[in-house]
């Protein structure tokens, strides 16, 4: 999807990290410049911070506080966080949601590799490059059968498999909730779900339902 760098900012001489599509058609392009609303648009102490958006040679760069800690994916390498851990976890990214939704925000892909750590171990919520803006009063109707390609201005698409830019569904499919899967409308409980996949894998060291989503995903190829 893209390319991370470790930089410096050399007037703060702070270290940060340069988020970059390396080809950029005019979708993925849209798509990082939403992120950047996205992120600016909102504050909590555990999302990630956004220090701007820059152009070099004609790609945007996004530029972000760099997280040292590494990310949850990472640490999940080496084994499941120990149960105070994980509840505390779950608890700091139940408040983030919270407040990117009373914002009007849905992130759409919550998952361990979406999660980073500060070098002092403090989460924070990052890559909003699924986001999307909704209103609380449009998601009502869930039971609507929702198309993705509807309104490419405001949402992107992803195709089986990954979160790349396609036709398909929007998010990353081990972590897609049901309603996602139906093809209903993008909602906060699609986040909510993704949280609650991402805490059981957190306390049991192993996703719950992959051996079925992969069956799912064969089926449908």
């Amino acid at each position: 999807m893209g390319i991370v760098y470790r930089a410096v900012d050399l007037t703060l001489r702070r270290p940060v990290a340069i988020k970059a599509l390396p080809r950029m058609s005019p979708v993925a392009s849209l798509r990082l410049r939403r992120e950047a609303r996205a992120i600016a648009a909102v504050n909590h102490p555990n999302l990630a911070m956004i220090f701007g958006a820059q152009t070099w040679k004609g790609t945007p760069m996004l530029v972000f506080e760099f997280l040292e800690g590494g990310s949850l994916r990472d640490l999940l390498k080496r084994g499941q966080l120990p149960y105070a851990e994980a509840l505390q976890l779950g608890i700091t990214l139940a408040d983030v949601l919270d407040h990117i939704h009373g914002a009007g925000i849905l992130h759409r892909d919550i998952k361990p590799g979406n999660i980073g750590f500060t070098a002092t171990h403090v989460p924070k919520l990052m890559d909003f490059g699924l986001a999307r803006i909704f209103s609380w009063t449009q998601w009502q109707d869930h039971s609507t059968l929702y198309r993705e390609n509807e309104d490419p201005d405001q949402t992107l698409t992803v195709p089986f498999g990954s979160t790349g830019d396609g036709k398909g569904l929007a998010g990353t499919p081990l972590y897609l909730s049901p309603e996602a899967i139906k093809g209903l409308k993008p909602s906060p409980l699609n986040d909510l779900w993704a949280l609650a996949i991402t805490l059981f894998e957190s306390l049991a060291g192993a996703h719950p339902l992959a051996e079925s989503y992969n069956r799912i995903w064969c089926l449908r190829d």
